[in-house]
């Protein structure tokens, strides 16, 4: 699970993780044939999701992001994404 902090836009948002990685949303244009993505985690074909600008574009479906509901980096989103990843 990645949880993201400093979420920022309106149409199109950003956002990074604990240790700094920026992540941005997509959507792929299809009429100007963009090709669908690879989720880098589950492999599921995507046309929107969220890129990893620091992991040579690295895509991952909305399954695997959520967004943190407090405006900073905190311990309450970290431990949270700790505990849904030792579940699985």
């Amino acid at each position: 699970m990645i949880v993201l902090h400093n979420i920022s836009g309106i149409g199109t948002k950003s956002g990074q993780t604990h240790n700094g990685n920026q992540f941005t949303q997509f959507f792929v244009d299809y009429a100007a044939e963009q090709l669908d993505g690879e989720c880098a985690q589950c492999g599921v074909v995507i046309d929107m999701g969220w890129m990893n600008m620091e992991c040579a574009g690295e895509e991952y479906c909305f399954e695997h992001v959520r967004e943190c509901k407090y405006p900073d980096v905190c311990s309450p989103c970290e431990r949270l994404a700790e505990a849904e990843i030792r579940s699985t």
